[in-house]
């Protein structure tokens, strides 16, 4: 998908990939903030809160030059707790 530039984003234009049921699982962009690095970002380890699908594990890994994912470290890890929808 391309944004246009009036939408603050990772970067202008970012790759998502869904599974079987519809869930979020991926995405792949190049995020300026970091010299346009190339990245996958993976999302997991959903939670309902609120009605709401929440997935509360992330990890970014940076992308190789054809665009396999390196597997053998993960610069960026997040795992939320405590969610709540206000």
């Amino acid at each position: 998908m391309t944004y246009p530039e009036d939408i603050d984003t990772h970067s202008e234009t970012q790759r998502y990939y869904f599974d079987d049921s519809g869930l979020l699982r991926r995405m792949d962009y190049q995020p300026a903030v970091n010299g346009d690095t190339p990245v996958a970002h993976y999302v997991s380890d959903e939670i309902e809160v609120g009605g709401l699908i929440v997935p509360t594990r992330r990890r970014i890994r940076i992308r190789q030059e054809d665009g396999t994912p390196d597997l053998s470290w993960t610069p960026i890890t997040l795992d939320l707790a405590d969610v709540r929808v206000r």
